[in-house]
């Protein structure tokens, strides 16, 4: 038996789900006004993959390319730079980096945390942002889908074994 097959094998016996909930889009961002940090393409990625299929919207964009305000998207634009959050946004709302390129990833973390901002997650630490696809009967059912479609999962792995 390959060790593919044995490690799949064995997520099966489990009795929850193996991924930590606390990623999930309604425990990150349900209640919360969500600012986004990025106006590129992972903005454009977050916007549709996430905003859109969960019904949920953006509160504001910070991005150094907004100087003088306005709205992207249809979102409130504000350069980091010359944002002022209010108590109640640095301490409830959370804070999604949506920016891809690492070598701006601390200067954009050290920026929000000097901001003021308590909750701030990357966008692909979101479980549901590698999920573009999924389906409704996945969302809705979770790991159980997955404990149910097993045998059709293990014969789609040996399908792809080598001879």
């Amino acid at each position: 038996m390959s060790k593919h097959k044995e490690t799949l094998i064995e997520l099966f016996k489990q009795t929850t789900s193996p991924h930590n909930s606390a990623n999930c889009v309604h425990d990150l961002l349900g209640n919360r006004n969500i600012i986004l940090y990025g106006a590129g393409s992972g903005f454009i990625s977050f916007s549709v993959f996430i905003l859109r299929k969960y019904g949920l919207k953006a509160y504001a964009v910070l991005d150094r390319k907004f100087d003088a305000g306005g709205a992207y998207f249809n979102v409130p634009a504000f350069s980091p730079l010359q944002y002022n959050p209010t108590l109640e946004e640095k301490e409830k709302s959370v804070v999604v980096i949506t920016v891809g390129k690492t070598e701006y990833h601390n200067e954009i973390m050290n920026c929000l945390e000097r901001m003021g901002f308590r909750n701030i997650v990357w966008a692909h630490d979101i479980y549901e942002y590698h999920l573009h696809y999924s389906s409704m009967e996945i969302e809705k059912k979770g790991f159980q889908y997955y404990q149910e479609n097993e045998e059709k999962i293990i014969n789609c792995l040996e399908l792809f074994t080598d001879d």
